[in-house]
C-alpha cells in the first residue's frame, strides 16, 4: 500500500518565577526574553488605534499592558498602552519563499536557525497584535526534528499567552514529543493523557497518535507501538507532516520485533514516496541498524545450519547409516 514550531529587567524573585514558568508551562505576569536575546532590540512599525503610525525600536515589556519604545528618528522614548495599539509589524529578515522551500525540503536546521534568530527577540510581545506567531508552528516542528528541545521549552510559555487554542495544543504536542525524546516518560505519560482528553483540533490527531506510539516505543513496547502507529498510516495517509515519521517508526517496530524484511520494505517505501533530506537521513540511519540485524540473523542461521548438519552426521555415525549413493 502506498502511503504519502531589550527584555524587562525585574527583581530576582520575578526572574525565578519566569524560569519556573518556562519549565512547567505556566504564564505568570511578564515573561522576559531569553537571556541571550536581551541585547537584540527589535524594530517595528506600530499603528495606533488613533490611526497614527510610529517607526520604533521596541525596548521592553514594562507590564502585561505596557511597552516601552524609542522613536527611530527622534530617539525620544515613550510608553504605549496595549489598548492604544492596533498592530505591531516587526521587521524580520525572513524571506517566506526561501523558508517555505527549505521547510518543504525538510532542511529543518536551516529553518530552525533562521526563525529562531529572528523571532526570539519578539517573544515577550507575542501575545500583542503582532506579526511573527504565524511562523510558530513551522518553528516548533523544525526545532523538534533538529532535537532543540531546550528552545521548545523556552518558546512554550510565550505561546500559552497568545489567545489561540489550536496553537496551544500544538505547543503542548511538541513539548510532549520533546519529553519522550529526553526519556522523561512519566511526565510525558501524564501530558499525553491530558492532550488526548482535551484536544479538539482534528489536524493534530495524527500527531498525537504518533506521540503515543513514540511513548510506547520508548518503553520498548514494540507490538503496542506498532498497532498505534499503524493508525496514522491507515487513517491519515495524506498527512505529509506525520506519514513519513510514522512509516519510519513502523519500520523500527517491525525491526525490533524481528520482522526484518517488512522493515526493509517500509524503508524502501519511505525513500520512494518521501525523498526529502531529513526523512532519507532517518531512513539511512535505520537501514544501518537493520543491516546489522540482518547480518547477525544470517550468521546465526548459518551457525544453526552447521550445527544441524554436524548433529545429523553424528547421528548417522552412531546408527551405522551410510549415505546413499545413486546408481550409475
Amino acid at each position: 500500500m502506498r502511503c504519502h514550531l531589550h527584555s524587562i529587567m525585574l527583581r530576582d524573585v520575578v526572574k525565578s518565577l519566569t524560569m519556573m514558568c518556562a519549565v512547567v508551562g505556566v504564564a505568570v505576569g511578564v515573561l522576559t526574553a531569553p537571556a541571550a536575546a536581551q541585547t537584540a532590540i527589535p524594530k517595528a512599525r506600530i499603528i495606533l488605534t488613533s490611526g497614527s503610525q510610529m517607526n520604533v525600536e521596541v525596548l521592553e515589556r514594562v507590564s502585561p499592558n505596557t511597552i516601552k519604545v524609542r522613536d527611530v528618528d527622534s530617539k525620544s522614548e515613550a510608553t504605549l498602552q496595549r489598548n492604544d495599539i492596533r498592530s505591531i509589524r516587526f521587521e524580520f529578515d525572513i524571506q517566506r519563499g526561501a523558508i517555505d522551500l527549505a521547510y518543504g525540503d525538510t532542511d529543518f536546521k536551516a529553518v530552525a536557525d533562521r526563525l529562531w534568530k529572528e523571532l526570539r527577540p519578539i517573544l515577550p510581545y507575542a501575545d500583542l497584535p503582532v506579526n511573527g506567531p504565524e511562523y510558530f508552528p513551522m518553528l516548533l516542528n523544525a526545532l523538534f526534528w533538529t532535537e532543540q528541545y531546550g528552545r521548545i521549552n523556552e518558546l512554550y510559555p510565550f505561546i500559552l499567552r497568545i489567545q489561540d487554542p489550536p496553537l496551544h495544543q500544538l505547543a503542548r504536542l511538541y513539548r510532549l514529543l520533546s519529553l519522550i525524546a529526553q526519556d522523561r516518560l512519566l511526565v510525558a505519560n501524564e501530558d499525553l493523557k491530558k492532550l488526548q482528553d482535551e484536544t479538539t483540533e482534528p489536524a493534530i490527531k495524527p500527531a498525537i497518535l504518533y506521540a503515543e506510539a513514540r511513548l510506547k516505543a520508548a518503553r520498548k513496547e514494540w507490538s503496542p507501538a506498532q498497532r498505534t502507529v499503524a493508525q496514522v498510516i491507515v487513517f491519515h495517509p495524506k498527512d505529509f507532516d506525520w506519514m513519513p515519521p510514522a512509516l519510519l517508526l513502523s519500520a523500527q517496530t517491525h525491526m525490533e520485533l524481528g520482522r526484518l524484511q517488512v522493515a526493509s520494505q517500509i524503508l524502501a517505501e519511505v525513500r520512494e514516496a518521501y525523498p526529502k533530506k531529513h526523512w532519507i537521513a532517518m531512513a539511512d540511519a535505520l537501514q544501518k541498524q537493520l543491516d546489522t540485524k540482518m547480518d547477525t540473523a544470517e550468521k546465526e542461521a548459518e551457525k544453526q545450519q552447521a550445527q544441524t548438519e554436524r548433529s545429523d552426521a553424528a547421528s548417522g555415525s552412531r546408527t551405522g547409516t551410510q549415505p546413499t549413493t545413486p546408481n550409475p
